[in-house]
């Protein structure tokens, strides 16, 4: 799927992008469900390079919730979603979730199965930068999640941007760790994923047979939920919960 060119372009994004992180947050941060829209101009302003400005044309929307819990003095962790869909906000049974685990959740709209690969990535890289510039995060509970086709990006990103994610939840769709990278030793060691399918999901064998690949690959803090008669389909509220509470159940340990 991948071709040199394209990891190359990346990479250049990659490195242009995360200077732009502030070590500042909002003094009022927006709490509760809502969207923000940014125009080209507002991009700039964010610190993006304009390399990646280029790449949206017509802005970006950015879906949000932000437990009302929010303190800066407790700071949450943070869920970047890659969507199979138009829509990038949180199915309304798993707010629960992110408010009990004082989780931060962020997608974006238009950003579906229809768009490239190589975009998807960068708007991973887009709403963390987002967040980070405006809410003060616990930095070992930065997850990536994906449904179905995100699945799929999110263990793309994960191959190639190792350490920037310290956790993973593959809803559905999952990619097998490509041949031109090795998990790193902190991959190894400290870096969660959830591998998320059912006995009626089309990908269940694929899913299956990538989380045994990772635990070839040395890979330690690894979890398989097959649920009996689950399709392929969003994970109801309480399935969405287990993988949570698995990604959560390391993070005191290596919390800085």
């Amino acid at each position: 799927m991948w071709r040199k060119l394209s990891i190359v372009c990346i990479s250049i994004l990659f490195s242009s992008i995360f200077p732009a992180y502030s070590s500042a947050p909002e003094n009022t941060p927006r709490l509760g469900s809502f969207s923000d829209q940014l125009d080209i101009f507002e991009l700039r302003q964010e610190g993006l390079s304009e390399e990646v400005v280029e790449l949206f044309v017509e802005g970006v929307t950015f879906r949000l919730h932000v437990p009302k819990s929010y303190d800066p003095d407790h700071p949450p962790g943070v869920i970047v979603y890659i969507s199979p869909a138009p829509k990038g906000h949180p199915r309304e049974e798993w707010i629960e979730s992110l408010n009990r685990h004082n989780l931060i959740w962020i997608g974006i709209d238009g950003s579906g199965n229809d768009q490239i690969v190589k975009l998807r990535i960068v708007e991973t890289l887009a709403s963390l930068n987002y967040v980070k510039q405006r809410y003060t995060l616990n930095p070992d509970r930065h997850y990536l999640a994906g449904v179905s086709g995100g699945g799929r990006v999110s263990s793309v990103f994960m191959n190639n941007f190792q350490n920037i994610f310290t956790g993973a939840i593959y809803m559905i769709g999952v990619n097998p760790w490509e041949n031109h990278t090795q998990p790193d030793e902190q991959t190894q060691k400290d870096v969660r994923f959830v591998f998320l399918t059912g006995s009626k999901d089309f990908n269940r064998k694929e899913t299956r047979q990538v989380y045994r690949q990772y635990k070839k690959l040395g890979i330690e803090r690894i979890k398989l939920l097959d649920y009996k008669g689950m399709k392929h389909y969003w994970p109801s509220a309480e399935r969405f919960e287990e993988s949570i509470r698995y990604l959560d159940s390391f993070f005191n340990e290596t919390t800085e």
